[in-house]
């Protein structure tokens, strides 16, 4: 403690803290005005983007709607993952060659799908993000952390 603290009676500390609850009080009747001003106004639209990711994926539609409306603002290994949980159903351990995920990537690279062609680094970082694994050579299967390509 600073000597300035020892040599202060109650009274002043109890003063001060008096000033100390004043202040905050203001603070909070502040607060509760802009909180209550803010939930008069509309509430903001949630893009349908982030509507479709936070929905359950519905994996019954064809792989082009599928990816349509999931892929987009992925970056390639996002799109890779999402490819593969299409092919595997969302089911994680379900093995798939690499050789079929690239043949469904290559006729889907339109600007409003996968937008670029295939990338063998793709399956690279998702494997080291951990949305992907390996046991074998070319065949990948989705992990439990697959939805995080979603955050």
């Amino acid at each position: 403690m600073s000597k300035e603290n020892k040599s202060m009676s109650n009274k002043d500390i109890i003063g001060r803290l008096i000033e100390a609850r004043a202040i905050l009080d203001d603070c909070v009747k502040v607060l509760l005005k802009v909180g209550v001003q803010k939930a008069r106004t509309s509430p903001k639209k949630v893009s349908d983007q982030k509507l479709t990711r936070e929905a359950k994926l519905d994996f019954g539609l064809n792989e082009r709607n599928f990816i349509k409306i999931h892929a987009k603002g992925l970056s390639g290994p996002k799109k890779f993952t999402l490819l593969l949980a299409f092919m595997a159903k969302g089911k994680v351990g379900t093995d798939i060659a690499l050789d079929s995920l690239r043949f469904k990537w290559g006729k889907m690279t339109s600007k409003n799908l996968m937008e670029y062609e295939f990338n063998r680094k793709y399956s690279t970082e998702a494997k080291t993000q951990g949305w992907v694994d390996s046991k074998k050579s070319s065949f990948y299967y989705l992990t439990n952390r697959w939805m995080n390509i979603f955050n």
